[in-house]
C-alpha cells in the first residue's frame, strides 16, 4: 500500500496555532465526550481558561473544516471499546487552526486522547481527502453514516482495505516521522508493523498492538507517564506536566 505526497490542503482563513513537534498533549472526558481534565500543553494551544474548557463538550475546540464521517467513525469504533485514531483539525479559542494525529482509548468512565503534531507523508495525503470529503458533504447532502462510507470507500482505492488498516499505517508513519525529526533511532517494532500490514490476517488486533506502544492508558496521570517515557525518554515538559496534576 503507498500514498502519493499530495499537498493539498484547506484553506483555513487563518493562521496555524504553533506547537513544537516534541510537545504531546492530552485530554480526558467522560463518555459523553465532556472534558474532564488535560495537561498544560492542551490548555495553551487551545487558548481556552481551564474554567472553560472543563465541563465543556470535546467539540468545543473542533475546526468546520473537519468532515463529519470521520467523527461518525470514530465514535463508531470508540463505542465498540476499541482504541483509534485519526488526523484532527481543530480550531483554537482565537480562531487559528492546528493538526494533530490524535490516538483515543477507551479508560474507565470516559476516553483519553492523546496527540502529537503529525509531520508524515500520510498526512497531507489525509488532507486531501478530507478536503474531497467535506465538499461531497455539502454538494450531496451526506449524512454523517454516508461520509464514513465513503471514506472508507476512498481509504480502500488507496489500497486499505479497512479503516484499521489505514489508521495503523498512519500512526505508524507519523511516530517514525516524529523520531526522525527528532534525531532519534527508528523503533524496530513500528519497522516490522509497516512490513506485515498488507498480509496480517487479524489488522484490528495488531492495529490494538500498536496504539498500546503509544498509548497504554488506564489512568490519568500515573499510566500516561508511560507514553511520557515513550516518547520522551528524558522526561521532558510533557513529564512534568503531568506531575503538575498527580
Amino acid at each position: 500500500m503507498s500514498f502519493q505526497n499530495s499537498a493539498t490542503a484547506f484553506s483555513s482563513g487563518r493562521d496555524e496555532a504553533p506547537f513544537a513537534i516534541e510537545e504531546l498533549f492530552f485530554s480526558r472526558t467522560d463518555k459523553r465526550g465532556v472534558i474532564a481534565s488535560g495537561n498544560e500543553v492542551f490548555r495553551r494551544i487551545s487558548e481556552y481558561s481551564w474554567q472553560e474548557l472543563v465541563g465543556a463538550p470535546h467539540k468545543i475546540i473542533r475546526h468546520p473544516d473537519m468532515p463529519k464521517g470521520v467523527f461518525y467513525i470514530l465514535w463508531e469504533r470508540l463505542k465498540k471499546g476499541l482504541a483509534t485514531g485519526a488526523y484532527v483539525k481543530n480550531r483554537a479559542k482565537d480562531g487559528r487552526y492546528y493538526w494533530v494525529y490524535a490516538v483515543i482509548s477507551p479508560i474507565d468512565g470516559g476516553y483519553v486522547s492523546v496527540r502529537m503534531k503529525p509531520s508524515s507523508k500520510v498526512f497531507a495525503q489525509a488532507q486531501s481527502v478530507y478536503a474531497d470529503m467535506l465538499k461531497r458533504e455539502a454538494s450531496e447532502g451526506l449524512t454523517p453514516e454516508q461520509s464514513a462510507e465513503k471514506i472508507r470507500e476512498t481509504l480502500s482505492g488507496l489500497g486499505f482495505p479497512t479503516y484499521s488498516a489505514f489508521s495503523s499505517y498512519a500512526i505508524a508513519q507519523e511516530m517514525a516521522a516524529r523520531d526522525a525529526a527528532l534525531d532519534r533511532a527508528d523503533d524496530g517494532r513500528l519497522n516490522s508493523m509497516k512490513d506485515l500490514l498488507p498480509t496480517l490476517q487479524n489488522l484490528e488486533t495488531e492495529q490494538q498492538k500498536l496504539f498500546m506502544t503509544f498509548a497504554k492508558i488506564r489512568g490519568i496521570p500515573s499510566n500516561m507517564r508511560i507514553v511520557a517515557s515513550r516518547l520522551e525518554p528524558a522526561g521532558g515538559r510533557f513529564l512534568q506536566s503531568l506531575k503538575t496534576i498527580g
